[in-house]
């Protein structure tokens, strides 16, 4: 009866022992998977909290028509110094200083009595000269005169015609006539005076054409061609237009820039030859972005660009959008005070708006998304530099 007392107690107590180690079982086990899953929780808790808020905007590119800005010096199309090929007396002056004058209007007369007895003697001689060779030729189709002599009769025709066109065109020397249409500007003669031959009397002018030099420089040369549009500010205000008549084919040895010239239409004869002028060079359209100057940056090479922000798919709605910073290198086309237009982007970018200093290219950054605004004005700029360097302080 002992003994079998005794077994009793020790099965009673195998059992509790039994039911302790599991117990310490269970509680170890919970124990080591807490202490599994707490580093990792923590982990993500840190890894949440260290990615950067940075603001972005959606963007698309806007068509924009790139242009060349150049000072260029205005010249007349048409311009020549007037001489004459013949020296003789002032008799007549058709014209006078400033006066508008139509192509093969008549300018003066040279006194010319020699040249005109000169060409009654050389029709007369050409007469004659026709009348022994028609006599010869009768003559010879009777057998009755040589083929030498009819050559010889041939060629005294000949000359007579020859020296009776030189002292026409002599003769019409004598009379100078405007080569092409415009404006007496410059005038020193007067009627009874000797004129030399080659000596410039007058100047004319054509300002109904313009034309305006300029030079390029040498990486931009690749931008022009021909017939290109260009509009022409004046220093009065007022604008003209022309076209790119003339790109040089080598640069300028000591400047390295390409003369070109451009032709100008002034309807209203504006007297502007000789002055200066802002080019204006039309170089067509591209797809480009216009933005505030504070959003732009270099990255270590020194490139000038943009950041913005590869957006990574989210799994529900009520995830926090992330995404990874790219450095974007842009070329800029123009700079004002109110943005800055740039190419080189694509079509559509997620641009960093707020909190672009504080990232770099590849960085994983935790997103919030605005709507686009309208690049600021310069004054803007400037009070949203002073109080973000406020801020920081």
């Amino acid at each position: 009866m002992q003994t079998s007392s005794s077994t009793l107690n020790l099965s009673k107590i195998s059992a509790l022992l039994a039911i302790i180690g599991v117990i310490i079982w269970i509680l170890t086990a919970n124990e080591d998977q807490a202490q599994d899953e707490a580093p990792a929780t923590v982990k993500k808790v840190i890894q949440e909290k260290a990615l950067q808020p940075v603001e972005v905007i959606s963007m698309q590119a806007q068509t924009y028509t790139r242009t060349q800005i150049l000072q260029g010096q205005l010249e007349a199309q048409d311009e020549v110094d007037l001489s004459t090929q013949l020296s003789g007396t002032v008799e007549h002056l058709y014209v006078a200083l400033g006066d508008q004058v139509q192509v093969g209007q008549k300018l003066l007369q040279l006194s010319n009595a020699q040249l005109r007895a000169e060409k009654h003697s050389a029709e007369a001689r050409l007469k004659l000269a026709r009348a022994e060779l028609s006599a010869a030729e009768k003559l010879y189709s009777k057998n009755l005169q040589t083929e030498t002599a009819i050559l010889r009769f041939t060629h005294e025709v000949e000359q007579a015609k020859a020296s009776l066109v030189r002292v026409q065109e002599q003769l019409a020397d004598s009379t100078p006539t405007a080569p092409f249409s415009g404006i007496i500007d410059h005038l020193d003669l007067s009627i009874g005076e000797y004129l030399n031959s080659g000596k410039t009397w007058a100047k004319l002018i054509n300002i109904g054409q313009l034309k305006a030099s300029a030079e390029i420089p040498q990486q931009l040369v690749h931008n022009l061609s021909l017939h290109q549009p260009v509009s022409v500010k004046l220093l009065s205000g007022r604008t003209l237009t022309g076209e790119v008549s003339f790109i040089a084919s080598t640069a300028n040895t000591d400047t390295r820039s390409f003369p070109i010239e451009v032709k100008i239409d002034n309807p209203e004869h504006l007297r502007i030859a000789g002055a200066s002028a802002t080019l204006d060079i039309d170089l067509g359209e591209v797809q480009a972005y216009h933005l505030s100057p504070a959003l732009l940056s270099l990255n270590s090479q020194g490139q000038l660009g943009v950041k913005t922000v590869t957006l990574n798919p989210r799994t529900s709605s009520d995830m926090p959008l992330e995404g990874r910073v790219v450095f974007q290198p842009i070329q800029l086309l123009s700079t004002g005070t109110d943005g800055a237009w740039v190419q080189g982007l694509p079509n559509q970018v997620n641009l960093i708006t707020l909190g672009g200093g504080f990232v770099e290219a590849d960085q994983k950054v935790q997103v919030t998304m605005s709507e686009a605004k309208a690049a600021p004005s310069l004054v803007q700029l400037i009070e949203i530099r002073a109080l973000t360097s406020k801020e920081a302080n």
